[in-house]
């Protein structure tokens, strides 16, 4: 009897511990230069390979702007990769990523469905991708759709392009000069196929996405918008 008693409680144990595991998300980050490292995160109780979110924060922040967002994501069934870079004249961060990913975590990465998020300055970064030559990892259709917050700096999108979604704020703290170019960039510079929403909020960027006056909003919309690209797949 307690020989059995035994077995049944070490079955109980392996079987909580598997529960768990599927329930918390495998975390880690790798570190690729000086100014450049990310963090993965996924979660094993999803098979197979997973769409890939990369999150890229305004410049002169840090990863955390995106709050417990890309975690939330990835328990949706995603693998989030966030990034934290430094050097605002480097185009090659997120190419970089794409390779040290492709080595690592390729088992568990589907790069033919992608989605890029960007706020200010790491919408630039995200765009290096799209316009570029990445295609030794990505097709040309791996990128299903761009998310730019908060795109302060005029760029050229190369068409046709991906879905974007453009999020911007008409009081953005950072003043009526990043508030006039925001609209600008997200009424006329960018083209179809666009989906645009405008917030009445003061965070910039990536800021929206974790500051608690605006996250859930900012959240829903982007969470939404992802998850139908998916199906019109």
């Amino acid at each position: 009897m307690e020989s059995f008693d035994r077995i049944n409680m070490e079955y109980i144990i392996a079987r909580l511990l598997s529960l768990t595991a599927k329930r918390n998300p495998v975390r880690k980050t790798v570190k690729l230069s000086s100014d450049l490292s990310y963090e993965v995160i996924y979660h094993n109780g999803v098979s197979g390979k997973k769409p890939l979110l990369i999150f890229s924060h305004n410049g002169g922040g840090n990863s955390g702007e995106w709050g417990d967002y890309p975690a939330l994501m990835a328990r949706r069934g995603y693998l989030s990769v966030v990034m934290q870079w430094s050097d605002f004249y480097r185009r090659d961060d997120v190419t970089d990523v794409l390779v040290s990913l492709n080595g690592e975590f390729r088992d568990v990465t589907d790069f033919d469905n992608v989605v890029l998020l960007g706020g200010c300055h790491g919408g630039v970064k995200n765009n290096a991708v799209v316009n570029g030559n990445n295609f030794d990892i990505l097709s040309r259709n791996s990128v299903r759709g761009i998310v730019y917050i908060s795109l302060s700096e005029k760029i050229t999108l190369k068409e046709p392009h991906p879905p974007l979604l453009v999020i911007y704020t008409d009081k953005d703290r950072l003043g009526k000069q990043y508030q006039d170019i925001d609209r600008e960039i997200a009424e006329k510079t960018l083209s179809e196929p666009k989906e645009i929403a405008l917030f009445h909020e003061t965070p910039h960027g990536s800021e929206l996405i974790s500051d608690s006056k605006s996250s859930e909003k900012v959240r829903r919309i982007i969470t939404s918008w992802i998850e139908n690209l998916f199906k019109l797949k």
